[in-house]
């Protein structure tokens, strides 16, 4: 269980960038949609930012993840350096990730997302609120489960079926979602396909996240679950739905909640390309 945050923001709007990240790192300390589920209410297992800018159209990569929270001063202090750095560019594409971690999981800077995960010169970023089968995606891998995290595994195989769709001749969004539609099989029950994929090539970026629950069998579950939307030209966001508590109202007044299905964020828009 953890908290997700994507952007996409030219640097004319480095007052909707403030506003998010504060919002994000205030909703990592107190989530009261988690507070109904369970009896802890902070996602406090670390965090993590991955971000590519660009700058008269050369990209700047920033790569960042703690096994503090958020919440803390030294880690707020850094997070917001990076950001400022962003701001200076033209534009950024920007995921970002707190985490809460499952009992059962290891917690330490290593398991904090985004994961980066290489794949013949296919790069990425990858952040998950969910649970997947580690087991099984640790066998179809060949990898130990045991000294790994679900999402991580869970990212790996993203890439790996882009990558093997783009050799054969595909289009790089069709991939994406032949990916995320095999990935949907390794979702445990109530829980979520609730991710953000920052991938690039050569000089060429996108981001994308994606939201889809696997039988969340009650509301409060369902809502946790919930991923908002705010978009201007400029700026867009995309959010788990705990972040709206500590936006301005105006800024409220804008948002939406996405359906399910996968989004290409850029700084002018939010466009679902694939239901799930």
């Amino acid at each position: 269980m953890c908290r997700i945050m994507s952007l996409a923001f030219t640097s004319e709007k480095s007052n909707l960038v403030d506003l998010f990240i504060n919002a994000f790192i205030k909703a990592s300390r107190y989530d009261p949609y988690l507070e109904r589920l369970s009896s802890e209410a902070s996602h406090g297992d670390g965090w993590g930012i991955a971000s590519i800018s660009f700058q008269d159209n050369r990209p700047h990569v920033y790569y960042y993840k703690s096994a503090d929270p958020v919440y803390t001063d030294s880690s707020e202090k850094a997070l917001k350096s990076i950001v400022n750095n962003l701001k200076k560019h033209d534009y950024s594409l920007v995921i970002i990730h707190a985490r809460k971690a499952s009992r059962s999981e290891p917690i330490g800077e290593k398991y904090s997302h985004p994961f980066y995960i290489e794949v013949d010169g296919l790069k990425a970023w990858f952040i998950h609120n969910g649970s997947a089968d580690k087991k099984v995606l640790g066998d179809k891998l060949g990898l130990d489960p045991r000294t790994h995290v679900d999402s991580e595994l869970l990212g790996r195989l993203l890439v790996l079926e882009i990558d093997k769709c783009v050799r054969s001749g595909g289009v790089i969004q069709d991939c994406v979602y032949r990916a995320y539609s095999v990935s949907k099989d390794y979702i445990l029950e109530k829980s979520a396909l609730n991710t953000s994929l920052l991938i690039s090539r050569n000089t060429w970026c996108e981001l994308y996240t994606s939201h889809w629950v696997k039988n969340p069998g009650s509301d409060a579950r369902r809502e946790y679950y919930s991923i908002i939307a705010y978009e201007t030209r400029g700026f867009t966001a995309s959010c788990s739905i705990t972040i709206k508590n500590y936006l301005p109202g105006d800024v409220k007044a804008m948002i939406k909640v996405l359906e399910p299905g996968i989004y290409k964020l850029t700084p002018e828009c939010i466009s679902r390309i694939f239901n799930l």
